[in-house]
């Protein structure tokens, strides 16, 4: 490696590191509110409402009121089924001013 192929080379890796991108799967932005349930460590229950800020084919970045735990299970309702419509473990939370930032991993459904 020469002097005159040194810019060229770290500017390709600057290029390369800034851009890198570690998700399997490209997250989309989303905006929708839903009800979630959530147990914690002791097996209490909660339920909160939630904000979807992001979206990709293996999880949600949310909004939360509350504190959710990394490693806690959380069940999201869209209000047209009594039911969960679908569920995943916390896998960061950071608080963000009066909320926090929650990064949630779907859980595999199982074969019926």
């Amino acid at each position: 490696m020469n002097a005159q192929t040194i810019p060229h080379t770290v500017a390709k890796m600057r290029l390369t590191t800034d851009t890198a991108e570690r998700r399997r799967f490209p997250r989309r932005s989303a905006d929708a509110s839903l009800t979630a349930t959530y147990t914690d460590w002791q097996g209490r229950v909660g339920v909160t409402h939630i904000k979807v800020v992001d979206s990709s084919l293996t999880g949600l970045g949310i909004e939360s009121p509350v504190a959710l735990t990394p490693g806690m299970t959380v069940s999201l309702c869209d209000g047209s089924a009594p039911i969960a419509t679908r569920s995943g473990v916390v896998v960061r939370c950071q608080r963000d001013g009066d909320s926090h930032r929650v990064g949630l991993a779907f859980q595999r459904r199982a074969a019926a």
